[in-house]
């Protein structure tokens, strides 16, 4: 019988796994690797954990580059992770909401069509989407780059996902990375930090190196 921190780790990893917001139903397993590294996991023990559940089917993996290393995500962390079919879990239905908006409003949506959705109906659910976002995590605001929208902590001209991977640069020193960038706050790096375990989505991109284009300011 697993232990009980062996059993809460597994739990941890399949509601990752069953809560990711991202494209699909399959979170990527460099963004559990980093989910791991922002709430500092042990990744021997996370990896252990992706192992066994892998091995135990209570999760499949995907599209990975290099089977032949196995298992081990620290040896491969390619692909992605998902539940078996049995019990994956499945979107929930959209809602259906009809209201009367301004005609001035309406014309500041489409115009929107294409950058912020391929429909006006997609361009309004995610307006709404990023202002129910914004309420929730307040501090924040939603920028359009080459990579797409993204959430932006308002004052640092960072996104949320540059900023958590100076935190984790800074080896989750706040002091230390609030010395080399003395033009943040505290409560900026903390909601960086709140946001991003709530939408571990845009931990996707691959981290490690400080985002280019960003000095380092030695106090």
């Amino acid at each position: 019988m697993p232990s009980a921190a062996t059993a809460s780790l597994e739990s941890q990893v399949l509601d990752w796994v069953r809560n990711y917001t991202g494209t699909s139903l399959h979170i990527p397993v460099a963004t559990l690797v980093e989910c791991a590294r922002l709430k500092g996991l042990d990744e021997r023990a996370v990896a252990k954990t992706v192992q066994d559940l892998l091995q135990s089917g209570r999760l499949r993996r995907t599209h990975q580059v290099h089977p032949e290393r196995g298992d081990d995500i620290r040896e491969d962390n390619t692909g992605s992770l998902a539940l078996p079919d049995a019990g994956r879990a499945r979107a929930p239905a959209a809602d259906q909401l009809n209201v009367r908006i301004p005609h001035a409003l309406r014309h500041s949506l489409a115009a929107q069509v294409g950058s912020m959705g391929d429909t006006l109906g997609s361009v309004a659910a995610r307006a709404l989407q990023e202002w129910a976002n914004m309420q929730a995590f307040p501090g924040f605001v939603y920028r359009a780059g080459p990579s797409g929208r993204r959430a932006c902590v308002t004052g640092t001209g960072l996104d949320v996902a540059e900023l958590c991977r100076l935190w984790l640069h800074h080896g989750r020193q706040e002091k230390a990375l609030l010395r080399d960038y003395p033009h943040l706050e505290p409560r900026q790096v903390r909601a960086a930090i709140a946001y991003a375990e709530s939408h571990p989505e845009i931990l996707a991109a691959p981290w490690g190196a400080p985002p280019p284009g960003i000095p380092v300011v030695r106090a």
